[in-house]
This record gives structure tokens, C-alpha cells and sequence, in this order.
């Protein structure tokens, strides 16, 4: 066969690597914001539903059909 040469061309633009954490920052603080507030309302409707009384059947034999 035939031999294939490659190049690789690598373009810098001057200042990406200012812009680069100008970007990281502030999107990886919106995804730790966004999972306390996810992780708060979870945790705050877990504990608001455990602190509701549970509605028991009032038939014995519906206890016995459930359980």
C-alpha cells in the first residue's frame, strides 16, 4: 500500500486560557448551588412527610388484606 502522512494542527487563541476559568467557576457553582437546593427540598419533604400521622384502616380485615 501507499504510505499517509498526518498533521496535527493545534490553534491557540490568545486569552482561551484566561476564559477558561471565567467559565468553570461560575458553572460549577451553579451545579453545587443546584444540588444543595435539590438535596434541601428533598430532605425537607422527607421530614414533612414522616411527621404526618399514617391513616389506619379502620376494618381489622383490611389490616390482615394490606399487611
Amino acid at each position: 500500500m501507499g504510505r499517509s502522512n498526518s498533521t496535527f494542527h493545534l490553534i491557540v487563541v490568545a486569552g482561551s486560557q484566561k476564559l477558561l476559568p471565567l467559565v468553570t467557576i461560575p458553572v460549577v457553582l451553579l451545579a453545587v448551588i443546584s444540588l444543595s437546593v435539590f438535596l434541601w427540598i428533598r430532605n425537607k419533604r422527607a421530614s414533612r412527610d414522616s411527621a404526618e400521622p399514617e391513616e389506619r384502616p379502620e376494618h381489622t380485615e383490611e389490616v390482615r388484606i394490606f399487611v
